[in-house]
């Protein structure tokens, strides 16, 4: 246990000396792309991605979020928590088009989900997923995001900012390595 979180610390010190250089739009340079691309398996390239898009999330810049998530799936397009914060961050934009593209977003997650092998896990995530999904019926997109707003920050403090504080299942779930 105590070299998981060792690993993790590391981890942490280095998304974080990374997200210093990502620039306040959220794309990154290909020159960092192609370093990720060439040093770490795709698996880890989609983990750090998604951590520094979480960072940015955390400091509300969620335009930035948005483009590293995108920029994440273009790495692992079958991760469905990747569709999941990306949804999250459409959502709090607050406009017509970003929550109807948050709302496709989801859908992809659930539907990632439900490709993965039964498990109390995947049980829980799509019930989760479904509760989201359920408040597109609310007519005013401004409620829609105080929801998620509300909803989210339970599970985009867990999503394992690599040092985030959680319980090891909620880590499991959004470190993506129970593909």
């Amino acid at each position: 246990m105590s070299e998981y979180i060792d690993i993790k610390k590391k981890l942490q010190a280095f998304v974080a000396a990374i997200e210093l250089q990502v620039p306040s739009n959220g794309i990154i340079e290909q020159e960092y792309l192609d370093y990720f691309r060439k040093t770490f398996k795709k698996k880890e390239v989609t983990l750090i991605l998604g951590n520094l898009g979480v960072m940015k999330l955390n400091k509300n810049q969620y335009e930035a979020a948005i483009n590293i998530f995108e920029t994440a799936i273009r790495y692992d397009d079958y991760d469905p928590h990747l569709h999941f914060l990306l949804g999250i961050a459409l959502c709090q934009l607050e406009e017509i088009t970003a929550i109807q593209r948050a709302k496709k977003e989801l859908f992809q997650t659930k539907k990632l989900l439900e490709k993965k092998e039964p498990s109390d896990y995947r049980e829980q995530h799509l019930a989760i997923i479904n509760r989201y999904l359920g408040y597109f019926d609310v007519s005013i997109p401004y409620a829609i995001g105080q929801m998620f707003l509300k909803e989210s920050e339970y599970y985009i403090n867990n999503y394992g900012q690599i040092g985030a504080v959680g319980n090891q299942n909620d880590v499991k779930w959004f470190n993506s390595s129970d593909n």
